[in-house]
């Protein structure tokens, strides 16, 4: 009866433990499943801010390919402007060129003619200062 009674004692022990190491380890996978639920929570929550990410750099890359578009059209414009005023200041050079002639011709054509030799003369001093005006104002740029 010893017997039977320390072999209970041992198998009650042994049911005991192993009721113990299952109840830790119980606990153990609880938390260990609850440390996974936490940590997919918060992976989630960096995936949603990753993608929040993504999709500011996406319109902030919209946006500067936009405000590069708008700038090489500036660019452009600007370019065809100063072409166009390249070729006017090329053309008013060409006048200016012909210019002396011309009031020269007219000079000789007024003093040879007849009429009023002191108005025509202020004319064309009057022709003369413009003329030099524009040619000072054309160096100057």
């Amino acid at each position: 009866m010893k017997k039977s009674l320390v072999i209970t004692g041992i198998l009650a022990a042994m049911l005991l433990g192993m009721m113990a190491l299952s109840a830790y380890l119980i606990n153990s996978r609880n938390q260990k499943m609850e440390t996974a639920i936490v940590q997919s929570q918060q992976m989630q929550q960096q995936m949603a801010t990753l993608e929040n990410r993504e999709a500011e750099l996406s319109r902030l890359l919209e946006e500067l390919e936009a405000e590069q578009n708008r700038r090489q059209e500036e660019l452009t414009a600007a370019q065809q402007e100063l072409a166009t005023l390249q070729n006017e200041k090329e053309e008013l050079q060409l006048k200016l060129t012909e210019l002396p002639g011309q009031l020269e011709a007219l000079r000789q054509q007024l003093q040879g003619g007849e009429g009023d030799e002191s108005y025509y003369l202020e004319v064309y001093d009057a022709l003369t200062e413009g003329y030099n005006k524009v040619k000072s104002y054309l160096a100057g740029n």
